[in-house]
């Protein structure tokens, strides 16, 4: 109550009711163009896009690679775009990690999706061995929002993924 009693007087001088006037202007014609581009922002592209990719794909097993020894850790994808609820995305995210995850349980991936650019050659190198048929079937680049946003706070991720099909055939 005592900044509204404290406000209204001000208001009542011509200059601060044209200094308010001013601010309320300033405010709508920074912030309608703001608004326009936030709701037409694609946030999180590749991680969306690597999901996608499986939308509508029969899969023989739901076992999926995510190759994390790179630069980039991926956080929980979003299931939702592929459709596929009951997908089991398994994690290597350690470069001493055997390269199958889990070699006592025999499991065979239908596609590994690599996270990051660093040492991509190396990595894939190692799955070539494993897998000889493997090939690149999509690459899910972040959006240029992505980038900015990683370029202002490094800390949010700036994610490249590639999905690599095994040829494994079950």
């Amino acid at each position: 109550m005592l900044g509204v009693m404290g406000y209204e007087p001000l208001l009542q001088k011509e200059f601060w009711r044209k200094a308010w006037n001013g601010t309320k202007r300033a405010f709508w014609i920074l912030n309608i163009p703001l608004l326009c581009l936030a709701c037409t922002t694609y946030l999180k592209k590749s991680r969306v896009e690597s999901m996608y990719f499986f939308y509508g794909r029969e899969l023989k097993t739901h076992r999926i690679l995510q190759e994390e020894t790179g630069d980039v850790r991926l956080s929980m994808l979003p299931l939702f775009y592929s459709q596929h609820w009951e997908l089991s995305l398994i994690s290597r995210n350690d470069i001493s990690q055997d390269p199958i995850v889990y070699p006592e349980r025999n499991y065979k991936y239908e596609y590994i999706l690599f996270a990051g650019k660093e040492d991509l050659d190396q990595r894939v190198s190692v799955y070539r061995n494993i897998y000889p048929n493997i090939k690149r079937v999509y690459i899910c680049e972040p959006s240029y929002t992505d980038r900015f946003l990683h370029w202002l706070n490094p800390i949010n991720r700036s994610e490249y993924i590639e999905i690599w099909e095994t040829g494994v055939t079950f």
